[in-house]
């Protein structure tokens, strides 16, 4: 008796502690969204064994349809395990965009994600938040540690970007699955 006593104490005061917690603060770069968000998935890209990146994706409260990029507001943040410099990440990105668009198009992104994307070392993190709706037309914002670094205009351009994780043909299936398990509604 004595112990169910205890342990009924101990959980009322957790539930207590739980429900006087502050809730979890939005990163910076989701609440630029301009609309209640949600966690969709998280999960971790790994090559050859080695963590490169943990991947975070938020989108409104009806979810993301995968299908649809370009159509949704969205909000994917990268937190790096090792040290890569920005014109590698915009080069590498340009690769996986292949296909996407024509080779002026994909050149002229290239060069802007050069001047946007900054080094990174481990535990920076880099954020893409998509406005479909933004005053100035659709639009990709990037972010590091809350400070906007520059944008990308267009629909085109964020489906081709984000589609290197998102869409149907993502270079690595297992995090596309990872972070598209909460997307329904």
């Amino acid at each position: 008796m004595r112990r169910r006593v205890c342990v009924a104490a101990l959980a009322g005061t957790l539930l207590a502690a739980a429900a006087q917690a502050p809730a979890r603060e939005l990163p910076a770069c989701v609440q630029r969204l301009a609309q209640p968000a949600r966690e969709i998935g998280s999960g971790k890209l790994r090559w050859f064994g080695l963590s490169v990146y943990d991947a975070t994706l938020w989108s409104g409260p009806a979810g993301i349809d995968a299908s649809a990029l370009g159509s949704q507001a969205l909000a994917l943040r990268l937190r790096y395990a090792r040290s890569i410099g920005g014109a590698e990440l915009a080069d590498a990105s340009a690769k996986l965009m292949r296909g996407q668009a024509s080779p002026q198009e994909l050149q002229h992104w290239r060069q802007r994600m050069r001047a946007v994307f900054p080094d990174v070392h481990p535990g920076n993190t880099l954020c893409g938040v998509y406005l479909p709706h933004a005053a100035s037309g659709p639009t990709t914002q990037f972010l590091a540690a809350g400070k906007l670094l520059g944008s990308i205009d267009g629909e085109d351009f964020a489906r081709a970007f984000f589609g290197i994780w998102l869409g149907p043909h993502a270079t690595h299936a297992q995090l596309r699955r990872e972070l598209l398990a909460g997307a329904g509604p």
